[in-house]
């Protein structure tokens, strides 16, 4: 294991408990990961830190995390058990008093986009907002074909990730550790066993992150399916799900003929 960051210098200031803690799970990304970095570093919010997880990287990913310029406030660089075994230990590592997650690739839409997010000042345990998609080059692609609601509960989730996983701020004193026995679909059932301690959602009206094209769960769709499913099953039972799938089905299907 290896670990750094600004947290171990003597002159850091970096605040111990900041209000956001920006986390980035990485794996041989030495092509994307700067562009991560720059985007967080760049935000007008001052009371923020990045907390990179490698999962022992074999190209340039470490070296280019430890030699930023703007430094990072804390890297681990080790093995993992897959993509949400990093991000429990993201949860773990975080000293912000809200999460949000931004991997390699994924940049934040504008430089005062958390700085914007938290104006209002509500003390909600979860904000959220509107996402784009980007391709490798940081060209704007399209919307996010799932919009946000004007209002997200837990049940918002029953026609599947309404709400982009870089999109959501939650505050980490209701944020669970991911289940790792998924492999894809992880991250709609934490987001709905977040959802289901808040007691306040803020909609920002913001768009917040820029994502990039062709992750994990498009890649291998398939697969990401069957554990969404799994999933969506546990929390709104097999009758609700499989009426909402067929709904959902007929969607992609009415969108693949517009398109």
């Amino acid at each position: 294991m290896q670990e750094g960051g600004l947290r171990f210098s003597e002159n850091s200031k970096i605040a111990s408990h900041p209000l956001v803690s920006v986390i980035t799970v990485v794996y041989n990304s030495e092509q994307l990961i700067e562009r991560t970095l720059r985007s967080v570093a760049n935000q007008t919010a001052k009371n923020i830190e990045h907390v990179i997880i490698d999962g022992a990287s074999k190209d340039q990913t470490l070296a280019i995390v430890k030699s930023f310029p703007n430094g990072v406030a804390y890297w681990l660089s080790e093995k993992d058990h897959g993509i949400y075994d990093a991000m429990n230990k993201g949860i773990e590592k975080a000293n912000g008093s809200y999460l949000i997650f931004l991997n390699s690739g994924d940049e934040f839409f504008a430089d005062d986009t958390i700085e914007k997010v938290f104006l209002n000042n509500e003390n909600a345990d979860v904000y959220y907002g509107d996402t784009i998609i980007t391709n490798e080059q940081g060209e704007i692609l399209r919307n996010r074909r799932l919009r946000p609601p004007n209002s997200l509960s837990w049940q918002s989730m029953q026609m599947g990730m309404v709400v982009c996983h870089q999109s959501v701020f939650v505050k980490k004193t209701i944020a669970v550790s991911y289940q790792i026995k998924y492999l894809i679909s992880a991250d709609i059932d934490w987001l709905i066993r977040c959802l289901k301690q808040a007691k306040m959602v803020c909609n920002t009206g913001l768009v917040i992150s820029k994502f990039l094209d062709g992750g994990m769960s498009q890649t291998n769709q398939l697969k990401g399916l069957q554990e969404r499913y799994e999933v969506l099953n546990f929390h709104f039972g097999y009758v609700k799900n499989g009426f909402n799938h067929l709904k959902m089905i007929g969607r992609l299907l009415a969108n693949k003929l517009r398109n």
